[in-house]
C-alpha cells in the first residue's frame, strides 16, 4: 500500500489488489492471541474494525502539488470460511468499502463468467457512474436499473419455486418472467465469447 500511495503521489493511477485480506486477518488473530491481547468475536483482536478501516481509507484520489491527479483504488478479496458472510472479517470489510462483488461458486461451475451473483453484489457509486449510465441507457437510467435488479430478483424466486414444484407448479406469468430473467442475466450479465476483449 505504501509503495502504491508512494506512485500515487507521483500523479499516477495505481491499482492495488490485496489476496486475501482474510488471510492477512488470521494472521492478526495468530499474533494477537499470543500477544496474550483480549480476544473480540472468533477470536479476533478487538481492533480487527479499525484496523480493517484503516486499510481500505488509504484509498484515494488526490492532486498533487504540480497539479496533477493520482489515485489508489483498492481492491480486496475476502474468503470467509464456508462462504459464511456473517463472520467479522467480511461484515468489517463490507462496512469499509463502497462496491461489493460476490462470487458465485453456483456460476462458475456453470461456466458462467465472471461469475459475479449480481443478487448479493453491490455498489455506493452509483452518483458517479450516473453519466455514463445515462449515456448509455437513458435519462432514466436510475429506474431501468431498479427494474432489472427486481426482474433478476423476481426470477430467483421462481426458480426456487420450480426447484420444489417444477414448472408445471407455476403460473405462465410467472414462467415468462423467469424467462426474461434469464435473458436478461445470460445476454447482458455473462461474458461473450465473440468479444475481442475476450
Amino acid at each position: 500500500i505504501t509503495i502504491g500511495e508512494y506512485y500515487r503521489q507521483m500523479g499516477l493511477q495505481v491499482l492495488l489488489i490485496a489476496d486475501s485480506t482474510s488471510r492477512w486477518a488470521q494472521a492478526m488473530r495468530e499474533t494477537s492471541g499470543r500477544l496474550e491481547e483480549i480476544p473480540g468475536e472468533e477470536a479476533f483482536p478487538a481492533y480487527l474494525d479499525s484496523s480493517i478501516k484503516s486499510v481500505y481509507e488509504r484509498a484515494c484520489v488526490l492532486r498533487t502539488n504540480d497539479g496533477s491527479e493520482g489515485s489508489l483504488t483498492m481492491i480486496g478479496t475476502v474468503s470467509p470460511a464456508g462462504g459464511n458472510f456473517e463472520e467479522p472479517v467480511t461484515q468489517s470489510t463490507l462496512g469499509a468499502v463502497k462496491c461489493f462483488l460476490g462470487l458465485s461458486s453456483e456460476r462458475a461451475y456453470k461456466r458462467f463468467y465472471p461469475a459475479i451473483d449480481p443478487l448479493i453484489s453491490w455498489s455506493r457509486y452509483l452518483e458517479q457512474l450516473g453519466p455514463w449510465l445515462a449515456e448509455n441507457l437513458g435519462p432514466d437510467w436510475v429506474s431501468r436499473v431498479r427494474r432489472m435488479q427486481s426482474l433478476l430478483r423476481h426470477g430467483d424466486e421462481i426458480h426456487q419455486m420450480i426447484q420444489v414444484t417444477g414448472e408445471e407448479g407455476i403460473s405462465l406469468d410467472d414462467f415468462v418472467t423467469w424467462q426474461k430473467s434469464i435473458l436478461l442475466d445470460t445476454v447482458y450479465l455473462q461474458q461473450d465469447a465473440f468479444d475481442p476483449v475476450d
